[in-house]
């Protein structure tokens, strides 16, 4: 199994799909470990990252629809406002 560190050998710049984002606000057990080391590393500037504005709507669909405004929000503060990290239009 390769290792996070082998997988980043190299990389300054990483786009990131939807499900590392629920993966981290949702907490999934599965994969919580990796995904909050991979954050850290983007929140350190150790890499920068970048997601499209698709991923804010797939995130904020499910909380809407179940009325849960509060993981809504959570979502919308991570991805508007973490650090070395943008939304591509």
């Amino acid at each position: 199994m390769m290792k996070l560190d082998d997988a980043l050998a190299g990389v300054e710049r990483l786009g990131l799909d939807t499900p590392p984002f629920i993966y981290l606000i949702e907490r999934n057990p599965a994969y919580l470990d990796l995904v909050r080391e991979v954050f850290r590393r983007i929140t350190a500037g150790l890499l920068t990252a970048h997601s499209s504005v698709i991923t804010l709507t797939e995130v904020l669909t499910q909380p809407y629809r179940v009325g849960n405004d509060a993981l809504a929000r959570r979502y919308r503060r991570f991805l508007l406002r973490s650090r070395n990290f943008s939304l591509i239009r």
